[in-house]
């Protein structure tokens, strides 16, 4: 359809109309190829009181070739309610007009099942973490409790090794060059148990996925950068939390213990701002990237 449209946007024909019934007739052609089934699903992400976070799902299914009543299900209530005379009267936004017992009360009739359905969502760290979650500083703790996307910035210093294999790596992960007062922005989106990192450094993109690595409270999260994937075993601490690197893969493949990176990272605390300090190195290149920084939100 959107193809379609575009000789009639840029002028080339006037109209659409003439093509009207040679289009329905290859759209029946394919009609045995499809199905008269159709569905829908809505859903919802909230915070409840106590910090509590929770994902309401609605789903339909219709049948019998009845899914293009759904849309006018919407109309069919707010003129029943008008002619009943309790639509109060004036322009507004159309929230709230109606509630989900209204949908299925109109719906009656036609072949269509719903559901409906809950659950709690705890972040990522707070998974992995337990109790020790609540003992990191507020801004640390702030950063990772995304549930659903959450966008920070601030600035950097990015110091990079020199030697030849920490280039090779540095170019296989995405890392940043050396800079100061590099403008970052990061975003993290949650998506289903995984937190996908996009980092931008004055740029520069490279971006990691995050996994739990075990059970609730296993204090580790697994982290991947491009072809490699690390457990990290966190260390909470009383002015941030800690990052060391316990096991590595490289293309599936695990890595020995004497060729894992060692990771100086911590986040913490200073003067009521969250700060950064990523150091990675390798027993055989040195120094890959060292990058340190603030971040805070983005309102």
């Amino acid at each position: 359809l959107w193809a379609l449209s575009l000789p009639v946007r840029r002028g080339l024909l006037r109209s659409l109309d003439s093509f009207a019934r040679p289009l329905r007739r290859i759209a029946q052609a394919f009609e045995p190829f499809g199905s008269d089934r159709g569905g829908m699903v809505v859903r919802v992400l909230g915070r409840k009181a106590g910090d509590l976070c929770e994902r309401r799902s609605w789903a339909l299914i219709a049948e019998a070739g009845d899914g293009p009543h759904i849309p006018a299900l919407a109309a069919r209530i707010i003129c029943a309610k008008a002619l009943a005379g309790t639509l109060p009267p004036g322009a507004r936004p159309c929230l709230g007009a109606f509630d989900l017992q209204d949908i299925t009360q109109m719906a009656k009739g036609l072949a269509v099942a719903t559901e409906t359905s809950q659950e709690v969502v705890t972040p990522l760290y707070r998974q992995a973490l337990g109790p020790a979650f609540d003992t990191l500083p507020a801004p640390v703790r702030a950063l990772h409790e995304t549930v659903d996307d959450t966008l920070w910035h601030g600035t950097a210093e990015v110091q990079t090794g020199r030697s030849p294999l920490a280039a090779i790596v540095r170019r296989l992960v995405g890392f940043p060059r050396s800079g100061t007062a590099v403008p970052v922005r990061v975003a993290i989106r949650r998506d289903d148990d995984r937190e996908i990192w996009l980092r931008d450094f004055g740029g520069k993109r490279f971006h990691s996925k995050m996994t739990p690595a075990g059970p609730a409270g296993a204090v580790c999260v697994a982290e991947r950068f491009g072809p490699f994937r690390f457990v990290i075993a966190l260390e909470p601490r009383a002015d941030g939390l800690g990052f060391p690197v316990v096991r590595g893969w490289f293309l599936g493949l695990p890595l020995p213990r004497r060729l894992l990176p060692t990771s100086d990272t911590q986040e913490s605390c200073i003067d009521g701002r969250f700060r950064f300090d990523v150091s990675i190195r390798l027993p055989l290149a040195g120094l890959v990237v060292r990058y340190r920084g603030d971040l805070r939100t983005a309102k």
